[in-house]
């Protein structure tokens, strides 16, 4: 569609999909997720999506950080002993 009066832009693949993947391997793998991220603008053609997270093995977002003034933040969140018994 390119060319015939149509601008095509790039999906924000971040935005789409950071949050779903990351809880899908929690999931998978029966493990908790921690996920460190950049964040902000970093050049002309180069910015990063951020939002560092922590999940649990069920997919439940423990701890979020959002994009934080000035690029710099810390995620933390509670550990509590595993949701899963051991065998």
């Amino acid at each position: 569609m390119s060319g015939k009066g149509n601008e095509c832009k790039p999906l924000p693949i971040g935005a789409a999909h950071w949050e779903l993947l990351l809880r899908a391997r929690a999931v998978e793998t029966q493990s908790y997720v921690i996920a460190a991220a950049q964040c902000g603008d970093h050049s002309e053609k180069r910015q990063s999506y951020g939002h560092a997270i922590i999940i649990d093995p069920w997919g439940t977002v423990l701890a979020k950080l959002e994009d934080p003034e000035g690029g710099v933040g810390i995620a933390a969140g509670a550990y509590t002993r595993p949701l899963f018994s051991s065998t």
